[in-house]
């Protein structure tokens, strides 16, 4: 036994030295070390000959996974360990199965054989550093526990739990070891693989080519770690929509003529071992180019030697793959007109699977994954007798309890609406619910489902083909959001199995990391400690160095890719005239390539592919057709303008076009092509959900470059509109020579701006003459050619110190110095060519502080950004950073609560000023969740302004027999909901109050249109926050510059903090909520 004081100092050395953020094993406790520590033991490196002992007769997948651990052990220390095998006469592990060559009647004929890994059986030695084991399945292990070298209670009878430890003298000759025990087979394939990845090794070294770094010694510390059973009994993911992309790369590297298809064991051998390292233990195998069981009948029993739970889609009952029915079965697929052929099928599969570990997927739908002919009444009878058919031909073949037989039925699309109707599920089965294809979950266990004795889960999607379009290209995954529907269906019961599609597994490495980590120990994340997970990945696949900025990197893209999938984005996705939209996304989008590349220029040579295709990659594409739909908008307005330029922007549409290509191509000649034909998808040109069958760009127009406009040899432009004068168009009044820009207030944090353009094939000087010397416009003066197609934009300011009170105009007129028009000699078409700007002096009540100001015709908040909150009972507002569209999302915490219509329940209060005497129309932004507490419960918020009477407002409509609810496509299409009442108050000081009733409402973005609001993506920038200034230091504080002031970056802030007392804010929103006293 340890004294007290030792485990004192092991205590104080682990929080020290060995916090969770700097281990290489995500999350966990750091075991490993590569330097000597106090009671540490050498594993590897100076010369040691280390061995791994097994036991002969443990699983086949454990002397696998051991065998991995020793040639692990040579990726990051240049020397293998070597695998010994006791118990054993032969020096190859073997797994023994039968098959059936007959696909329509099953004879077993065998056994055949699959070889494991090769040992050597001298048993245990001085060279002995690590020992394996699986209890009661390895005789090493069990005369640990016998002899009392080591103790397994925490661990016995528990499903996937295991210890790791080291143990003196645990075996003759064998003076100390690093000790793995498993309460059963994945157990002790996941303790070998904790240490895999403690060494630095990555579940993700083959497919995504993780180069580990080199270490010349490794250490165990004298640690006993416990890891209890998963959170998620049934973890995995379903290969699915695995054309063109992964099918290409397949029949490029796996093609044999030992299989039907390339989709064998070749190919599987490096799921099964991804999903092992990952802690993950089931599959849903590809299903529309391929047939798991047939095309090659090594693949079943391969994934049981790994230890792998097989399982099928949805829409394949009984573990038979959708395909087989062509092939192998008999008639039509339709149970009600072919029962009798079908049930042989059905029985087939089950005594081809019976002698496996596997989840037996009930039901059926129609075949290749569409509805059934039937309806209502007529399907739920149908879809009962199959039911009961499948489960007793179970109970007949497999000759166990039914209770005791994995079986799922899957509530997906209609099946929901069937259930939701009275179709009954039998007690034993797990009911797996769906989320709606884009991330949202559908529906989770009522309080009246969740003591079912075969309780429930989730499938969900990662990758899509279906309305309203498919995705399947690149990672668009937030994980924020991803975190949020999890923990909101574990935290309702939903925890016996998880499943994601995850479509060619090839581009979601990132997402599919966390998915499990997540499943594996729920407990451990939070919406707090995401960007921690990030750096932990960043820091195991590329080391500490860089690991925080590639973390930020990461999480950034997370948010960017997730505003709008690619394949949704288009030409008209984004506002080139309102709030400057477009042009700061495009900014954003470089800013972060940007970043990305100076560290892709530091990384070792060795590390730089798998970067590339992680991180840089997806980050070069995204940006790159964000750019190409940007430009070809801008094309659109140029060409509207008759701007020179308009060709500019058509021409590097065309180039951005080529670099996507290009972009494609360099990810395809990584590593002499490994991965070639995995970004065959594509992407650019849909008009429909179904992808396009070639990328097209959209229409683009040119202008006459050699011809000069009629109307003058410039133009010029405001936001807003798409007119430009001098000249006529279809945008504003004929002959018309002023344009407004929209009112400029003391409060606005969006500039106006005027942009001057070439409209000829020589050169114009122009100056912008402004006619207060309040008003200043930079640059005011340039020149215009149309040979460098370049645009001017000058933007305007106020020095509100100096302006008018009230309402007031300036204009600023357009003058022009030097022309070198030849189709418009005649100077005066400039004449009285102005910019109208309206002037809106407003003022601050007295003593306001912490709220908002409105300007240009409305008021727009970061949900985040409060001046109060309030809770109940323990139940209040948590924030999730990064969540959405712009800055975070805030949501009811614990997500299990009870409906909170009483005025008490938690609120969160902004306060604002407004200066219009307009009735608001106040528009929530929320996440794209459903009502996932069924029809009796629908998502819905309570607003009101200061004591008026609260509007209650209803964010998901209703849905029936399993459809989605009205507006659901536009919202998962824009990733938001937004649903808005109108509010009547009179100008002045007020405190908007705001409160989900039903919890799973994450609440983004408040905007409060006086009709000022224009049509944008993101909605208008947030407005104006004023902060507690004083008033003798800082003469703005009642009226404030247009540059605006520093806005508070707050989290989770709590109930009672004064916001009405002198403070400040720090710059560094790095650290969001750190304010300063």
């Amino acid at each position: 036994m340890k004294s007290s004081l030792l485990i004192l100092a092991q205590f104080i050395y682990i929080t020290i030295f060995c916090l969770p953020l700097h281990t290489l094993a995500i999350g966990q406790e750091k075991l490993i070390v590569f330097q000597k520590t106090p009671n540490s033991f050498q594993l590897a490196g100076s010369g040691t000959p280390g061995e791994i002992l097994v036991d002969g007769k443990d699983h086949w997948g454990v002397l696998r996974a051991a065998s991995d651990l020793a040639i692990d052990f040579g990726r990051v220390s240049g020397d293998n360990l070597t695998l010994q095998v006791s118990n054993a006469d032969y020096h190859t592990g073997k797994y023994d199965y039968f098959i059936s060559e007959n696909m329509k009647q099953y004879v077993p004929v065998g056994p055949r054989i699959i070889n494991g890994p090769q040992f050597k059986t001298h048993g245990a030695s001085s060279k002995t550093v690590i020992i394996a084991g699986t209890a009661g399945k390895s005789l090493l292990i069990d005369q640990l526990i016998a002899t009392g070298k080591i103790d397994i209670s925490p661990i016995v009878g528990k499903w996937e739990a295991y210890l790791i430890q080291v143990v003196i003298d645990p075996l003759p000759n064998v003076p100390q070891a690093l000790v793995i025990v498993g309460s059963d087979k994945r157990g002790t394939i996941y303790g070998i693989y904790e240490i895999s990845e403690q060494i630095g090794v990555s579940p993700f070294y083959w497919w995504a080519d993780v180069h580990p770094q080199k270490h010349l010694n490794i250490y165990a510390m004298d640690l006993s770690i416990i890891r209890d059973s998963p959170s998620v009994k049934y973890r995995g993911f379903f290969v699915n929509d695995e054309a063109p992309a992964l099918t290409n790369w397949i029949y490029e590297k796996f093609a044999t003529s030992e299989s039907i298809t390339p989709f064998n064991r070749h190919f599987y051998k490096y799921v099964f071992e991804l999903l092992l390292r990952l802690r993950a233990n089931y599959l849903w195998p590809a299903m529309w180019a391929s047939n798991f069981n047939s095309d090659d009948l090594e693949n079943q029993p391969l994934a049981d030697a790994y230890g792998i739970v097989m399982g099928t889609s949805h829409t394949e009952p009984l573990l038979r793959a959708c395909h087989e029915w062509p092939v192998y079965g008999d008639g039509v697929w339709q149970w009600d007109k072919n029962k009798e052929g079908i049930a042989p099928y059905f029985e087939y599969g089950v005594r081809r699977a019976k002698h496996y570990e596997g989840i037996y997927n009930l039901a059926m739908r129609g075949y290749d994954d569409f509805e059934m002919d039937l309806k209502g009444d007529a399907a739920i009878k149908v879809l009962l007798d199959v039911v009961d058919n499948q489960r007793e031909i179970l109970s007949d073949v497999i000759k166990k309890p039914l209770d005791t037989i994995p079986q799922m039925w899957c509530i997906y699309k209609e099946v929901q609406g069937y259930y939701e109707n009275g179709m009954s599920i039998p007690d034993d089965v797990i009911i797996l619910w769906s989320d709606d294809n884009w991330g949202n979950v559908r529906r989770v266990p009522l309080e009246s489902e969740r003591e079912r004795s075969g309780g429930a889960g989730l499938y969900y999607h990662f990758d899509y083909v279906g309305d309203p379009r498919d995705y399947k290209w690149i990672n668009t995954i937030s994980l924020q959001r991803t975190w949020e529907q999890l923990n909101l269906a574990h935290q309702y019961g939903a925890d016996q199995v998880w499943i994601v599609n995850v479509g060619d597994i090839k581009p979601l490495e990132i997402p599919i990391s966390f998915y499990f980590d997540v499943a594996y120990d729920k407990s451990r994340w939070n919406q707090t400690n995401i960007r921690d997970w990030l750096q932990m990945w960043a820091t195991r696949e590329f080391g500490d160095e860089f690991a925080k900025e590639i973390a930020s990197i990461i999480d950034t893209y997370s948010q960017y890719s997730a505003w709008r999938k690619y394949e949704l984005v288009d030409m008209e996705t984004l506002s080139i005239i309102n709030y400057e939209e477009a042009d700061n996304v495009e900014r954003k989008w470089n800013e972060l390539l940007s970043r990305a590349e100076v560290i892709y220029e530091q990384l070792q040579p060795a590390m730089k592919p798998s970067y590339f295709q992680m991180i840089l990659h997806p980050i070069k594409a995204g940006s790159n057709l964000y750019s190409i739909y940007i430009d070809a908008a801008r094309n659109l307005l140029f060409s509207e303008q008759r701007r020179t330029s308009a060709n500019k922007a058509a021409r590097r549409v065309l180039d951005l076009f080529k670099r996507d290509k290009q972009i494609t191509n360099e990810y395809h000649s990584l590593l002499g092509g490994k991965w070639n034909h995995m970004m065959d998808q594509t992407h650019l040109g849909y008009s429909y959900w179904q992808q396009p069958m070639r990328d097209a760009l959209p229409p683009l127009h040119f202008i006459q470059e050699e011809t000069d406009c009629v109307a003058g040899g410039i133009g010029i432009g405001v936001p807003g509109s798409y007119a430009a004068i001098p000249g006529d168009d279809r945008f504003h009044e004929l002959s018309g020579r002023v344009l407004d820009v929209p009112v400029i207030n003391p409060f606005a944090v969006q500039k106006q701006y005027v942009d001057i353009f070439s409209r000829e094939t020589g050169c114009t000087t122009w100056e912008l003459i402004s006619s207060d010397d309040y008003v200043t416009v930079f640059p005011s003066a340039g020149t215009a050619c149309g040979s460098d197609e370049h645009d001017t934009r000058s933007y305007i300011t106020v020095d509100w110190l100096r302006a008018p009170a009230g309402a007031s105009v300036s204009y600023i007129t357009l003058s022009v110095t030097s022309d070198s028009c030849s189709q418009c000699p005649d100077h005066r078409r400039y004449g009285g060519i102005k910019i109208k700007v309206p002037l809106q002096k407003d003022t601050l009540p007295e003593g306001f502080a912490n709220g908002f100001a409105e300007s240009d015709g409305h008021i727009s908040i970061e949900a985040e950004h409060i001046s109060r909150n309030s809770s109940l009972n323990g139940l209040g507002y948590i924030t999730i950073p990064n969540f959405g569209h712009t800055l975070s999302g805030v949501t009811l915490s614990p997500v299990v609560c009870p409906t909170q219509d009483s005025p008490s329940a938690p609120t969160l209060e902004y306060d604002f000023v407004s200066f219009t005497d307009s009735p608001a129309n106040i528009t929530i932004y929320t996440a794209p969740s459903l009502n996932f507490l069924g029809r009796e419960r629908p998502l819905k918020y309570r607003i009101s302004v200061d004591d008026n009477s609260p509007s209650i407002v209803q964010v998901v409509p209703l849905s029936y027999e399993g459809t989605l609810p009205e507006g659901w496509e536009e919202a998962v299409a824009n990733n938001v909901w937004k649903t808005s009442s109108i509010h009547v108050f009179q100008p002045g000081k007020h405190t908007l109050k705001l409160a989900a009733i039903e919890p799973g409402l994450t609440f983004q973005k408040i905007v409060l249109d006086f009709g000022g609001v224009r049509a944008s993506y993101f909605g208008p920038p947030e407005s104006m926050r004023i902060l507690k200034q004083d008033r003798e230091s800082d003469p703005l504080y009642a009226i404030s510059s247009a540059v605006g002031i520093p806005i508070a970056e707050t989290l989770n802030i709590p109930e009672g903090l004064d916001l009405d007392a002198q403070w400040t804010v720090t710059s560094d929103t790095a650290l969001l909520g750190r304010i300063q006293s």
